[in-house]
């Protein structure tokens, strides 16, 4: 497996039978472009609406490859992007809307699609025997520095919320996960990263959603798990990891 960082939330990973682009926004590196002559199916995954994460354009790079899915979110159909250029007159185009608890499974790629802390969905993606999680803005925002003790408190109630759903599902352990961890929370801004590590011992953690500090975010004494787990800080368009 190889974990290809594209921008922001947006990672590119490809197995033995599938490639999958996660919340692609921005490809300032070209990424995708060297995908060109891939015989994989292409599997375009959007967690939700925000325009960091789901742009349209995904529609038009799709059509570069000969096999090319769409698993969005499914209030991604009613935002406005969405109804503006989606190419919904050509008989080809046939995106799968997920809510909440649904599951999508082609044969090739089982994807699962579970609560967020905000809108859209999180996801645990299952193919060639690994399990691939991307949180989408699923995370524990508290922003302690600024928030009445009351909210934070919510916050953690409803994060925590989220990761029962999801461990009752059956997920106890994740090959590779991809999760916000983002300084611009302050105190605290490591919290969610490593209660989720802690829960589902995490084989490979790639930090995203970090903005304009990614030292922050590779700061991985902050909330590594010190008995199982390797951290990877891909940071600049481009960066991989392979994964044997």
């Amino acid at each position: 497996m190889t974990v290809t960082y594209i921008f922001h939330s947006g990672f590119l990973v490809e197995t033995p039978s599938a490639v999958l682009i996660f919340d692609y926004f921005k490809d300032p590196a070209g990424v995708v472009d060297s995908l060109a002559d891939t015989s994989k199916t292409v599997y375009f995954i959007a967690s939700h609406r925000h325009p960091d994460h789901f742009v349209p354009q995904i529609f038009t790079i799709g059509k570069r490859f000969a096999s090319h899915k769409f698993l969005l979110s499914h209030e991604i159909e009613k935002c406005a992007a969405y109804r503006r250029h989606a190419p919904k007159t050509d008989p080809d185009f046939h995106p799968v809307f997920l809510y909440r608890g649904d599951t999508f499974d082609d044969g090739t790629l089982r994807l699962q699609a579970f609560p967020s802390t905000d809108i859209g969905i999180s996801s645990l993606a299952s193919t060639d025997g690994l399990k691939i999680f991307h949180a989408g803005d699923l995370n524990l925002w508290q922003w302690k520095d600024a928030a009445p003790a009351e909210a934070v408190k919510m916050a953690r109630g409803q994060f925590l919320a989220c990761l029962r759903d999801i461990k009752a599902s059956g997920v106890t352990s994740i090959d590779a996960a991809m999760y916000p961890v983002d300084p611009r929370q302050g105190n605290g801004y490591e919290d969610g990263a490593r209660i989720f590590v802690d829960t589902f011992k995490v084989k490979h953690f790639f930090p995203m959603h970090f903005w304009n500090d990614p030292a922050k975010a590779t700061d991985f004494a902050a909330y590594r798990n010190e008995t199982f787990g390797e951290y990877h800080a891909l940071t600049e368009p481009s960066d991989k990891a392979i994964i044997k």
